[in-house]
């Protein structure tokens, strides 16, 4: 039985399989009929190539292709059973839109090369960066006055940290500016979210101590809410890892610094111990203590006293038997550290 187009007329065996009793040609333009442009304009980031999309920017790979689609898609209501892919030509300025829909187990294609004219302007996040304008400052202050070496490498090291894991908007960086201020260093972010994330990271690796303020700075006038500044004071820890401290007659060696918490070693009986940074701030003074020194293990004496024979000053010392590891035994050698007048055994904890 021969069968015809139910549109144009022509035999199958003249036009191949028909589609839907339609031949290819009458089911392309009945299905994949719609008035794609000539030329499509896009707004383009000329600093960053983020690309508009509506009202809002966008950045990535292949950033162009994506937003034509979408555009493409949403314009000319493209239905869901129709396949939309846009694809680059050897011309920058030309893209090609093909149009796909299957039926039958065949795949009938409608294509059409474009022209793509960029128009080249600053994103909103380029143009606040060239403006200067911030939403939150981070403050970074040193524990003694200026930043130290040491402190200037936390500093660093929290904006590796930083750098790889936000990309809430993933846009780029979110830091507007480092300046060297007097004191320290003021870091000026685009929103709240990366400087509460930045300072995060300053207080829950090493310890730094912060806090939070908000000054009104105006009015977004396209949402009529008040905008604010948020401010954040991030003080460098006054006690680091490896430092001794006094706090009351007990000599603490700082183990580590993390969050709001100081953990450290009771140099008197070897115990673990945790303390809330400003308090150890208030209860505790750093102390000068003397270089390790060998000594060797003469006596266990009634379980009680352990004497040590500090060789290189020629003198025996007694000190209580709960500072000894439990795996030193007599004969033995063992670090031990001079803070202010008390002999501590330090083997293990404190290296040379």
């Amino acid at each position: 039985m021969v069968r015809f187009c139910a549109i144009c007329g022509r035999r199958e065996d003249e036009v191949g399989t028909l589609i839907e009793n339609l031949c290819s040609d009458c089911y392309r333009e009945l299905k994949l009929s719609f008035p794609i442009p000539r030329e499509l304009r896009i707004e383009e980031c000329e600093e960053c190539g983020a690309v508009k999309k509506g009202g809002i920017w966008e950045k990535g790979e292949n950033v162009i292709l994506k937003v034509v689609e979408d555009t493409l898609r949403k314009s000319l209501k493209i239905p869901r059973n129709v396949s939309l892919k846009v694809e680059p030509t050897l011309n920058e300025d030309e893209l090609t839109v093909k149009l796909m829909v299957s039926a039958e187990g065949r795949t009938v294609v409608n294509e059409k090369v474009i022209k793509l004219r960029k128009v080249k302007r600053l994103c909103q996040r380029c143009a606040r960066i060239a403006r200067g304008q911030y939403s939150a400052i981070v403050q970074v202050r040193g524990k003694e006055g200026e930043l130290s070496a040491k402190e200037r490498e936390v500093l660093s090291e929290a904006f590796e940290i930083f750098n790889k894991k936000f990309s809430v908007d993933r846009r780029g960086t979110q830091v507007v500016d480092v300046e060297d201020v007097r004191g320290g260093v003021d870091v000026k972010f685009l929103s709240h979210q990366a400087a509460k994330f930045f300072a995060s990271i300053l207080k829950d690796r090493f310890g730094v101590l912060t806090k939070e303020s908000y000054k009104l700075i105006g009015v977004d006038r396209s949402s009529g809410k008040r905008t604010f500044r948020l401010t954040i004071s991030a003080r460098m820890p006054k006690y680091k890892k490896g430092d001794i401290v006094e706090i009351g007659s007990e000599h603490v060696y700082v183990i580590d610094v993390a969050k709001d918490v100081i953990k450290g070693v009771r140099l008197s009986d070897q115990r673990e111990i945790s303390l809330r940074v400003n308090d150890l701030e208030k209860q505790a003074a750093k102390v000068r203590v003397c270089k390790l020194r060998k000594a060797r293990v003469i006596s266990l004496r009634d379980q009680v006293i352990a004497e040590l024979l500090d060789e290189s000053r020629g003198k025996v010392i007694e000190i209580p038997l709960r500072q000894i590891p439990l795996d030193v035994k007599e004969g033995d050698e063992v670090d031990i550290l001079e803070v202010e007048g008390k002999t501590y055994v330090v083997t293990g904890l404190i290296k040379p």
